[in-house]
C-alpha cells in the first residue's frame, strides 16, 4: 500500500528522465572568469533524456524500460551553445541564457526514442542532448563565454554517463542553483 507521500508523487503530472554525468568535466576556469555566474555544481550535472509535461506514465513502467538499457554509456561533446534560460514565473528573461555543452550519442538518442515508445512525449520540438554549465548567464556575454569554453575542448572529447533518474517533473528545480 502506498503512503500518502508516495501517492502524491505518483499522481503528479509530467515525467522527467535524466542520466548523470560520470566524467569530471574540466573546470574551464568559469568560477574565476565569471565569478557571479550560476555555474552548475558537479553533483547536479546531468543530461535530460525526456521532459514530458503532458504525460503521467507510472514511474514503475518507466523504470522497467530503463532497466533494459545500458547502465553506462558515452557521449561526444560536439559544440558549445546558448539556450534560452529557464523561465521564472512563466516568463523568459530575454537578457539571459544558459551555456551548454551539446552532445552526440547514439545511446542517448536510442533511450530517448525508447521512452517515447512507452508513451512519453518530449515537450520540446527537438531532442538536443546537452549538459548545462551555467544558468541565467547574460546573453550579451554569451559569444565570449562560448569561445572561452570551446577553446578548451579537444576534438572528439567524450564523457561518460551513468545512472538514470526517473521522476515526476519538479517545477523550478533550477532555482536551487541560483546564488
Amino acid at each position: 500500500m502506498l503512503t500518502f507521500r508516495q501517492y502524491i508523487i505518483e499522481s503528479a503530472n509530467g515525467n522527467y528522465v535524466s542520466t548523470d554525468v560520470a566524467t569530471d568535466l574540466p573546470k574551464f576556469g568559469l568560477d574565476a572568469k565569471y565569478p557571479d555566474a550560476n555555474i552548475t555544481p558537479r553533483i547536479d550535472q546531468h543530461v535530460t533524456l525526456i521532459y514530458s509535461k503532458e504525460t503521467n506514465i507510472p514511474l514503475g513502467k518507466v523504470e522497467k524500460f530503463l532497466k533494459t538499457q545500458p547502465e553506462k554509456f558515452t557521449a561526444t561533446i560536439k559544440d558549445v551553445a546558448a539556450f534560452d534560460s529557464v523561465p521564472k514565473d512563466g516568463e523568459r528573461d530575454e537578457s539571459k541564457c544558459a551555456i551548454v555543452l551539446k552532445l552526440d550519442s547514439p545511446d542517448l538518442k536510442a533511450i530517448h526514442d525508447g521512452l517515447k515508445g512507452i508513451g512519453l512525449k518530449h515537450s520540446y520540438a527537438d531532442f538536443s542532448p546537452h549538459i548545462t554549465l551555467i544558468y541565467g548567464f547574460p546573453r550579451d556575454q554569451k559569444e565570449e563565454c562560448m569561445k572561452f569554453i570551446k577553446d578548451q575542448i579537444k576534438d572528439g572529447m567524450t564523457i561518460n554517463l551513468k545512472h538514470f533518474n526517473n521522476n515526476k517533473i519538479i517545477k523550478d528545480w533550477a532555482e536551487k542553483l541560483e546564488k
